[in-house]
């Protein structure tokens, strides 16, 4: 299946790049997040470990106690 190109190869790179660096951004973003609050996913996932569920009010309370 081909498809007719609307733009010039140098626009397709501009958009190659520019999707490069939206999603290494959001990546470098993601990863920020998780060591942020690191302590907190630990507790969670020990506590999903043991129970395999957990419903609003008991990660509320996980969160507080943390």
């Amino acid at each position: 299946m081909t498809q007719e190109k609307d733009f010039s190869e140098a626009t397709a790179r501009e958009i190659d790049e520019e999707v490069r660096r939206i999603v290494s951004e959001a990546e470098q973003q993601a990863i920020n997040t998780l060591k942020t609050y690191k302590e907190q996913l630990e507790v969670l996932v020990t506590e999903l470990l043991k129970t395999e569920t957990l419903d609003k009010s008991a990660i509320d309370q996980l969160m507080t106690e943390n």
